[in-house]
């Protein structure tokens, strides 16, 4: 933000400013699975609360030069973190409940076609969702990662942690047990009404066959 207002200063800014900012400023509930971006905002980490003042900055200084883009959990092949957290703990891969509660991911190849996109002038200035088309099952990630052997936990043994969370105002709880038990669906139907995001779990894993 001082970047941007010594910029504005020395009438050096930017024609196009692309913030890359996270789904988490929504702040995940249990009462809601599909987030857009007109969805309340609630932040929980403090991670997630910069962002979103980052965000309420370009948009009262620089409305017509921001381009927004909320990230689902990014993964590539080279980098699998956010699918690991999910499906591994303590060296085990685990699933909780049947394992069909669903969530957004976004292949990093996706946010090079977004940012392409824009460079292109292919898309106006806003706020946007970034992550693939479909989302996926914990089953589906569990399959990705060819997974042998799983460890069930039951879906009580969680939402007990959630509210003890709760009680204890402890965000690592409360976050983490909530996207575990609940879904977490980011579309990014707005920004497909100008450009594609074609890459998938599916296509990043036959990717990573040849």
């Amino acid at each position: 933000m001082n970047l941007l207002s010594v910029l504005e200063k020395k009438d050096k800014l930017p024609g196009k400013i692309i913030f890359a900012s996270t789904i988490s400023i929504y702040g995940e509930k249990m009462n809601q699975h599909i987030y857009n971006e007109d969805s309340v905002k609630n932040p929980f980490s403090p991670y997630a609360v910069t962002k979103l003042e980052t965000e309420e900055y370009l948009l009262e200084h620089f409305l017509d030069k921001a381009w927004i883009l909320r990230f689902a959990p990014v993964y590539s092949p080279d980098f699998q973190l956010n699918i690991n957290r999910r499906t591994i703990a303590g060296g085990s891969f685990y699933k909780v409940g049947n394992g069909e509660k669903r969530l957004s991911l976004c292949n990093l190849e996706n946010i090079g076609s977004a940012v392409q996109g824009i460079l292109d002038d292919k898309v106006p200035f806003g706020i946007y969702n970034i992550s693939d088309e479909k989302e996926y099952s914990y089953n589906d990630l569990l399959k990705y990662v060819n997974a042998k052997w799983v460890i069930p936990i039951p879906r009580i043994l969680v939402k007990g942690l959630y509210h003890i969370g709760k009680m204890m105002d402890n965000i690592f709880l409360k976050e983490n047990a909530t996207k575990l038990i609940s879904d977490n669906i980011f579309p990014s139907g707005k920004i497909r009404e100008y450009i594609e995001l074609p890459y998938t779990l599916k296509k990043d894993e036959s990717t990573n066959k040849h």
